[in-house]
């Protein structure tokens, strides 16, 4: 079966962003601060992104580094962020957020709601959750378009059973992104051996500027 890959990368600037659309890159995750795994981006970058780059510009929301579990006030911070990437022309966003038992945290339909009309992304807090089937179904039936995973692992390699079941049980419904260490070099292997057309990666186009 002919699959249309998508080669999204994650990148942790504006410089990083137009690099990576030069190399080929299918869509953006717009970050910051990669080192600490990425948090929210400024709006100066998101804008300046969506202006200057023809591709799909997914905006992580993440307030801070650490876990996943927030205040009410971190879940303001995260729905107002959203409201603005929405209002500048983000294709989509990608957040999570579990409680402190890394169970899903039900106050996200704050930001699904402030999401309407986006493409909507869990990210890898998903990988944190032990009852990954429950999870799935959750996201199934809140409309998310994409869970990212890596199987539970570091790498892909690693996971690659765990997102080979996962994929079995999405049954289509919900798309999966596969990531952990995809790069341009090892990019075909996880084309012929994952049955998803999405992948994500730091490296999925190259070494990009400023790294």
């Amino acid at each position: 079966m002919n699959r249309k890959i998508i080669k999204e990368a994650c990148v942790g600037s504006y410089e990083e962003a137009m690099d990576a659309y030069k190399k080929g890159a299918s869509r953006i995750e717009l970050c910051a601060d990669l080192n600490v795994g990425g948090v929210t981006p400024s709006f100066g970058t998101i804008k300046q992104s969506i202006k200057n780059i023809p591709l799909p510009i997914f905006v992580l929301i993440r307030p801070r580094a650490g876990d996943f579990f927030y205040t009410d006030d971190e879940f303001e911070v995260m729905r107002n962020d959203i409201k603005i990437s929405r209002e500048i022309g983000a294709t989509g966003v990608v957040f999570g957020a579990l409680t402190n038992n890394k169970l899903l945290d039900m106050r996200i339909q704050l930001l699904i709601d402030e999401a309407d009309g986006l493409e909507k992304t869990f990210h890898k807090a998903f990988d944190e959750v032990e009852d990954k089937q429950q999870l799935l179904e959750q996201l199934i039936a809140l409309k998310f378009h994409r869970i990212l995973s890596s199987g539970s692992k570091s790498s892909f390699f690693d996971g690659l059973e765990n997102l080979k079941i996962l994929l079995k049980r999405a049954e289509q419904r919900i798309k999966l992104v596969a990531c952990g260490g995809i790069t341009e070099h090892n990019l075909e292997y996880a084309i012929n051996n994952l049955e998803t057309n999405e992948f994500h990666g730091k490296l999925i186009v190259g070494k990009l500027n400023n790294r």
